[in-house]
C-alpha cells in the first residue's frame, strides 16, 4: 500500500481552503434523505452500519415546547461505527482543484479523473468536475459514467495483438490510404506513408490498427476483451456499477472488429480502463479496485478483501509500458512529459453520439489520456477525461496536461520516485 510521505509535504500541498466547493467526492460518498437514510453512494451501502441506534434522553422544554435545558451524561458522544475510504483528504482536493481550474481554461462541460494503486486497488483520487451545476450531479461518475473510449483503447488492441503473437515493433505498415469498409472510410489525422508497428502505437494510427487487429480472429478479440474486463463490473464494493457495453460477436458488423480495435463500438467505465492499466503495470494482474479500505463496527475492525486475476502474460505488460513510455516521449502523448518523474501513457479523442440524429457528433468529443507511473516501476494507474472540450478536442492538448499535474503531485504525495522527485520538485 502507498504511504504518505510526510516529510517536506508542505512543497506540494495547497491550502484546504482552495478546495473545490461543496462537492468533495460527492459522487462516492452520496447523500442521505430527510430522514437521514443513505440513497446513494457509501452512505446508501453502510447505511445499517452507520446509522446508528436511537437512545432516549432527558431534556426539559418550556410550555411552548422549546428545548432550554439538555443535561445527560449517558449520551454516548463517539460513534459506533466508522468507514475509512482509501482516499487522502489533502491530496483529493488538491485532485479536485487541479481539474477545476483546467476545465474552465480547457471550456469543457465536465472531467474525470481516477487513479489507483495498482499493487492493492485502492482508489488515490476520483475526483469531478463540471463548468455548472446543471452538469454534476450526486452521480458516481468514476464507477457509473458510460462513454466510448476512442484510442486510448488501443493499449487493449497492442495488448491482444502481443499476447497472438501478431505484434512486431520494427515492422512496416502502409498507412497510407484509408481503410474502406462497407462503404465506411478510416481515417488519420495525420497521413503517414508508413510506420512500424510501434509507430502505429505512439502515432495513434487508425488505419494501422486496424490493418493489424484484420488479421485477427474475431471470437479471440471478443474473449480478450471479456478477460480483461470489459462489458462486465470490475467488482468494486461500495458503489454503484455499469457494466459497460461489449456486443457479443454474433451481433457485430462487418465493421465492428476494426470499430472496436480503434475504441468504437464499446462503452466503458473510467474504473474498467483504469484496472486495465493497472493490469499492464502491475505485471499482467489486475486487481479488483477499492474505494474503502476497512471499516469499524461492532468493536472490530475489517479489512476489505482483495481479489486479482492474470489478464495478460507479464511479457506482454512489459512490452506494453515500453509502448506506453515510448508515446510520452515521442508520440502523441508529449504533453505529459515532466523532469519529476517518468510517465506513461496513451491519448484518446472519441466522438460523442449525437442523441437526435443518431450519429457521430462533428462538435462534441470526449479527450482522455490514460496511463501509468513512474514507468520503471509502476505504482499508480491513472485517466483523466474531459467532455466536449472547447479549446482543444485531443486528448494529447488537454487530458494529458491535467494528468502530468496530477502525478506529479500524486508522486510527491506518496514519495514515488525517491529523493529526485522532491528535489526536482522544490526546484520548479
Amino acid at each position: 500500500t502507498l504511504k504518505k510521505a510526510v516529510p517536506g509535504l508542505e512543497y506540494c500541498l495547497e491550502d484546504a481552503r482552495f478546495y473545490p466547493e461543496g462537492n468533495m467526492l460527492a459522487g462516492v460518498l452520496g447523500f442521505t434523505g430527510v430522514d437521514n437514510q443513505g440513497l446513494s453512494g457509501i452512505e446508501y451501502f453502510a447505511d445499517k452500519m452507520l446509522k446508528g441506534t436511537a437512545i432516549p434522553v432527558n431534556t426539559i422544554r418550556d410550555s411552548r415546547g422549546k428545548l432550554i435545558l439538555f443535561d445527560d451524561r449517558a449520551v454516548k458522544t463517539q460513534p459506533d461505527s466508522m468507514v475509512y475510504l482509501t482516499m487522502d483528504v489533502q491530496m483529493q482536493g488538491l485532485a479536485e482543484r487541479i481539474l477545476k481550474t483546467d476545465l474552465e481554461e480547457f471550456q469543457a462541460k465536465r472531467a474525470i479523473a481516477l487513479a489507483m494503486d495498482v499493487q492493492t486497488g485502492e482508489i488515490l483520487v476520483a475526483a469531478v468536475a463540471a463548468s455548472s451545476k446543471n452538469n454534476l450531479n450526486e452521480k458516481n461518475y468514476v464507477t457509473s459514467y458510460l462513454f466510448e473510449p476512442g484510442s486510448i483503447f488501443k493499449t487493449v488492441s497492442f495488448g491482444f495483438l502481443i499476447e497472438k503473437g501478431l505484434y512486431n515493433a520494427s515492422a512496416k505498415v502502409n498507412t497510407e490510404k484509408p481503410v474502406t469498409l462497407l462503404g465506411h472510410s478510416i481515417k488519420d489525422v495525420h497521413t503517414y506513408p508508413s510506420l512500424t508497428q510501434l509507430e502505429v502505437f505512439t502515432k495513434s494510427s487508425n488505419i494501422g490498427t486496424v490493418r493489424l487487429t484484420g488479421k485477427a480472429n474475431r471470437n479471440d478479440f471478443y474473449k480478450f476483451l471479456i478477460h480483461c474486463g470489459f462489458g462486465k463490473k470490475t467488482g468494486i464494493e461500495w458503489a454503484t456499477e455499469e457494466n459497460g457495453v461489449l456486443r457479443e460477436p454474433k451481433n457485430w458488423s462487418g465493421l465492428s472488429q476494426a470499430s472496436l480495435s480503434i475504441g468504437q463500438e464499446i462503452m466503458v467505465t473510467p474504473v474498467q480502463i483504469v484496472r486495465y492499466y493497472a493490469a499492464v503495470a502491475n505485471g499482467g494482474v489486475a486487481v479488483r479496485p477499492a474505494l474503502v479500505s476497512h471499516y469499524f463496527s461492532d468493536n472490530k475492525v475489517t479489512k476489505l478483501k482483495t481479489s486479482s486475476e492474470r489478464v495478460m502474460s507479464e511479457d506482454t505488460a512489459e512490452t506494453l509500458i515500453k509502448m506506453l513510455a515510448a508515446t510520452v516521449d515521442t508520440g502523441t502523448g508529449k504533453r505529459a512529459r515532466t523532469g519529476m518523474l517518468n510517465i506513461g501513457g496513451k491519448t484518446g479523442t472519441a466522438q460523442i453520439i449525437d442523441q437526435k440524429t443518431k450519429t457521430y457528433s462533428k462538435t462534441n468529443y470526449i479527450a482522455s489520456f490514460a496511463g501509468i507511473f513512474p514507468v520503471e516501476n509502476p505504482k499508480v494507474a491513472m485517466i483523466v477525461i474531459y467532455e466536449n472540450p472547447r479549446s482543444s478536442i485531443y486528448g494529447g492538448d488537454t487530458s494529458a496536461r491535467t494528468f502530468r499535474k496530477i502525478a506529479e503531485q500524486v508522486a510527491f504525495f506518496y514519495d514515488i520516485g525517491g529523493d529526485s522527485t522532491r528535489i526536482q520538485y522544490a526546484n520548479k
